[in-house]
């Protein structure tokens, strides 16, 4: 039985995240003639000189990927400013272990159950997946369940899922090895 997920929306998240990585050089390139000087822009991992806590990084990292998110056009297709900066608030929610963050900073409806799903799964907590409220759809809330139970291998939270699809789905993560 084919099990629905919300890893299409985390796929586009991580792809927003990475473009929330500001660390570009500079080179200017002569092509041969002074008036026709090129300047390239090359995007380089930044690589950190010695081992750091993300969770005392994350504060620093949550500036510096908002403030990247400025350079994003409002008219750029799928990726808006708005949605730049719910992969920021997303990477500080889990490198803190923080639902809050989601709540406190992600109103759109699709985005912050994918925000407490992350952070869910990165806490290997299934409490975090009942904040995504009556208000907000089972679907979702029932993917979350999933995804902290095939981390987990604990199928108990699966019985309060209504959807018998999403049920089905949640018993086969919890048994996937």
């Amino acid at each position: 039985m084919k099990k629905l997920s919300f890893l299409p929306l985390l796929a586009l998240l991580v792809f927003v995240l990475s473009a929330c990585t500001p660390t570009q050089k500079d080179d200017t390139v002569a092509t041969g003639d002074d008036s026709n000087t090129v300047k390239n822009e090359v995007s380089e991992p930044s690589e950190p000189s010695q081992p750091t806590n993300t969770a005392d990084t994350a504060g620093v990292e949550l500036a510096s990927c908002l403030d990247s998110c400025k350079i994003i056009k409002e008219d750029t297709g799928l990726i808006s400013k708005a949605t730049c900066h719910v992969g920021c608030y997303m990477n500080e929610a889990t490198a803190k272990k923080d639902p809050s963050i989601c709540t406190a900073n992600v109103s759109d409806a699709l985005m912050l159950p994918a925000c407490l799903t992350a952070v869910a799964e990165e806490m290997k907590d299934i409490t975090v997946c009942d904040k995504i409220g009556a208000d907000m759809n089972d679907l979702m809330r029932g993917s979350c369940y999933t995804t902290v139970v095939e981390k987990t291998k604990d199928a108990t939270p699966c019985e309060a899922i209504k959807n018998s699809m999403m049920y089905s789905g949640c018993v086969e993560g919890a048994a996937q090895q």
